[in-house]
């Protein structure tokens, strides 16, 4: 009997990537989890999770050879299966950093004592962790933020005789009993290395907890923001290692109790408009809005922002890929050609025509000015 032919991939790409994604839901291992999970504690080492993994792999294949654990293999790979143990750490970093959608730290200059004075230290933002964990962990989200409606309503309800309540800014807002989440912030010098009074190193550690998830773990609910060595903050007039956070920290609270993404940086300057998200989709629907169709110009302009937003969709769509499937690739070269020849053309433009018709217009003004004060005397 002859073999069957391959069979044509069906389906557009996202339903493939969600084909995808169910497959590894039904492939995932609980050890490779928990090995995981304690590294990140530093409870183990990455080779540690290497060798575990290897061992449990060869287990598995003795009793089932066909069966297959793509994480568990991966963690074994470490190393190459061991025998580069320094490559362990960075290799695990690699392979579980690009899955993460947790939001990235923020990095800031921080004053500390001599000799360290201004380091670079990571905050996590309150802005930014409530926006991801509501869209990227939803289920994380209500059970460390807001179990339900209704405990938002118990909440608000039992806060009516607070004093601190009294003339709350809060109470103008129509629909706070369902939407505002209270936060609680939680700071204390805990004990990391040394034990007794005798010889002991304090760690300053900050976190965000709701106060409406009461049924959780502290240890679940609690969010890091920042933690820093007691010994070595700075409390000088314009050196304060705890104001430069704090001042942080209010930005970020502000925002989130606006309930927007920040329109300025910590220091109060205005962020660039082209460093804001998809702003190419708004700026192309505002241009076509007043754009002058018999001019060539405004022609290219228009079909430059639109290539620029199907490239943007295309990366959108493809974003849990590590590199873009073949067709979304060709499409993705495609737009990026006809735009830069457009922003050639543009540029072009407004390298050379207008900066001749300036050079006129500004000799008619000059003369118009001249002409004037020649009538005048």
């Amino acid at each position: 009997m002859a073999e069957e032919p391959p069979r044509k991939r069906r389906g557009g790409v996202r339903q493939r990537q969600q084909a995808a994604r169910e497959e590894e839901v039904q492939t995932k291992s609980h050890l490779a989890k928990i090995l995981l999970e304690r590294w990140c504690r530093g409870e183990i080492s990455p080779q540690q999770v290497q060798t575990l993994a290897h061992a449990a792999l060869k287990d598995m294949k003795q009793v089932s050879p066909e069966s297959s654990m793509p994480e568990l293999e991966n963690l074994a790979k470490l190393g190459d299966y061991g025998h580069c143990p320094n490559n362990c750490n960075k290799e695990l970093l690699a392979l579980v950093e690009p899955k993460v959608k947790f939001p990235q730290p923020y990095h800031q200059q921080v004053p500390f004592k001599q000799p360290l004075y201004d380091q670079d230290q990571a905050f996590f933002l309150p802005h930014e962790i409530f926006s991801k964990m509501y869209t990227e962990y939803p289920q994380q989200f209500k059970a460390s933020l807001v179990p339900s409606d209704q405990h938002l309503e118990d909440f608000w309800s039992q806060m009516q005789h607070n004093p601190r309540w009294e003339g709350h800014e809060l109470r103008s807002r129509a629909d706070f009993r369902h939407k505002a989440v209270p936060l609680g912030l939680h700071g204390d010098d805990v004990p990391v290395v040394g034990i007794g009074k005798g010889w002991s190193s304090k760690m300053s550690i900050f976190s965000m907890f709701s106060l409406v998830a009461v049924k959780q773990p502290t240890r679940e609910k609690m969010l890091l923001l920042y933690s820093v060595f007691e010994r070595i903050r700075v409390r000088e007039a314009g050196r304060n290692t705890l104001y430069s956070f704090f001042r942080l920290l209010v930005w970020s609270l502000y925002w989130l109790f606006q309930g927007v993404w920040p329109r300025t940086d910590p220091q109060g300057k205005q962020f660039l408009a082209s460093e804001v998200r998809h702003l190419g989709r708004a700026l192309s629907r505002v241009f076509d809005a007043k754009m002058n169709d018999a001019l060539q110009i405004h022609r290219d302009i228009s079909r430059m922002l639109h290539y620029n937003i199907q490239m943007e969709d295309i990366l959108e769509e493809n974003k849990e890929m590590y590199a873009l499937p073949e067709d979304a690739a060709n499409r993705f070269a495609r737009c990026c050609d006809a735009m830069l020849l457009l922003q050639e053309r543009v540029a072009r433009h407004f390298a050379t025509d207008v900066m001749t018709k300036m050079a006129r217009k500004y000799r008619i003004c000059m003369h118009l000015k001249f002409s004037e004060a020649a009538d005048t005397d």
